[in-house]
């Protein structure tokens, strides 16, 4: 039985299959990245720090077993966020193959968990600290949802800080249970699960009735999460059974027993008014991520907060790297016109590829094709998209895939192009 507050990772068949195998090699890459001390267990294999050799710089290594594909399963996901400009809140991968019997990962080594830094803090966070991480937090959410994927374990122990000049950074990290709702250019049906995917008292509570999980259920999940940093604990902790299974169940009744705002109750306003709106959203309804972001950004207005401005960091910005400012980004069931006018709607498959899309299918570059079309005096508009009065060719240039997250408009810097 786990001890309430206490969140053990997760350790799957990757896991004991690895335990079994070869032992991990001294460097991989070619000797490139030497391997170093065990960092500890993922959500699958084993993870080790190491050095790139050509750079001096600290990575991290993933192992797990050949039989397995968890690790693959993560690579699927990361592979989304690796564009010429980078998503933010992601790890960058540096290297991949297999040596032997092990698939490995070399990916940029991140700082501590989210979790560990709640225990550092006394076991919780301030309200200024926790509403700057929640910001963060749903921004990666946001994004992860825009290529079509699901979480399905989010927790605080599965987001981690960046390290030196990105300390204040927060990236999503384990994917192993991420799962498809949008696929062949619609969303998943709702379907019975046969197992539990998740973490107990962080999971939604589709998760524990063995429902198959959306967009809505992540967001249910961070919503505990945040209840979790605010609070120290949530009222499911603190539940005490004969065996596993029916303490399961009995949690899964508490979830169940009133609506999500219910246990914010004596919390901020805007953690109170989130919980509201996962209340409200059904299996296959598209958040509104702009609203919920809009409460948290009114919350952090009010203690006039910078992006650093954590219970523990210093106050000083010099020696940062700044967040990018946040870009709505489209979602895969997004349906509104390129630009006002036009006929051209925005891609509605998970797929990268978009037949009206010079990037896409043409080989061209995003950098190439927006220098094209800011030469032409098109402009951002907002949601990852170009748009443009001029020419009817702007919507080629804006498929709302290839462009996720990569204009500088989008960034929220005014482009009179």
């Amino acid at each position: 039985m786990d001890v309430p507050g206490a969140h053990t990772p997760r350790v799957s068949a990757a896991r004991c299959a690895m335990a079994a195998s070869e032992q991990v090699p001294r460097a991989v890459g070619g000797g490139r990245y030497v391997i170093g001390q065990r960092l500890g267990a993922g959500g699958f294999g084993d993870v080790y720090g190491a050095r790139d050799m050509a750079t001096r710089a600290p990575v991290a290594v993933k192992f797990e077993d050949c039989k397995t594909q968890q690790l693959r399963k993560e690579l699927r996901v990361l592979k989304q966020f690796q564009g010429e400009v980078h998503s933010q809140g992601f790890a960058r991968i540096l290297h991949m193959g297999r040596k032997g019997e092990l698939f490995y990962l070399v990916m940029e080594c991140l700082g501590v968990s989210l979790e560990q830094r709640v225990q550092d803090c006394g076991g919780r966070l301030s309200v200024e600290s926790a509403v700057l991480a929640a910001q963060q937090m749903l921004s990666c959410v946001e994004l992860l949802h825009s290529t079509g994927f699901t979480h399905q374990d989010i927790k605080a122990d599965n987001f981690m800080w960046g390290v030196a000049e990105r300390r204040h950074h927060l990236y999503m990290i384990d994917f192993g249970l991420a799962e498809r709702y949008w696929q062949a250019g619609a969303h998943v049906p709702d379907t019975q699960e046969e197992r539990f995917r998740g973490t107990v008292f962080f999971a939604p509570l589709a998760a524990q009735q063995y429902r198959r999980q959306g967009r809505r259920d992540d967001l249910e999940a961070l919503a505990y999460t945040w209840l979790y940093l605010l609070s120290g604990s949530l009222p499911w902790m603190f539940v005490r059974a004969e065996t596993d299974d029916v303490r399961f169940q009995q949690v899964r009744d508490m979830k169940a027993s009133r609506p999500i705002h219910d246990w914010f109750k004596g919390q901020p306003d805007a953690f109170q008014k989130f919980a509201s709106h996962c209340d409200k959203l059904s299996y296959q309804d598209r958040p509104d991520y702009t609203l919920l972001h809009g409460f948290l950004s009114g919350l952090r207005e009010s203690f006039e907060l910078k992006d650093h401005d954590f219970e523990w960091e210093s106050r000083s910005s010099v020696g940062r790297q700044g967040l990018q400012p946040r870009a709505a980004v489209c979602q895969p069931d997004d349906d509104a016109p390129l630009w006002p006018g036009s006929g051209l709607k925005r891609a509605r498959s998970a797929s990268p590829r978009h037949p009206e899309c010079p990037v896409c299918c043409g080989g061209t570059s995003w950098t190439t094709a927006a220098a094209g079309a800011y030469a032409k005096g098109w402009w951002c508009d907002g949601r990852g998209c170009l748009q443009g009065s001029a020419t009817g060719e702007a919507g080629r240039f804006a498929c709302g895939t290839c462009a996720r997250d990569f204009c500088a408009g989008c960034a929220g810097v005014p482009r009179p192009l």
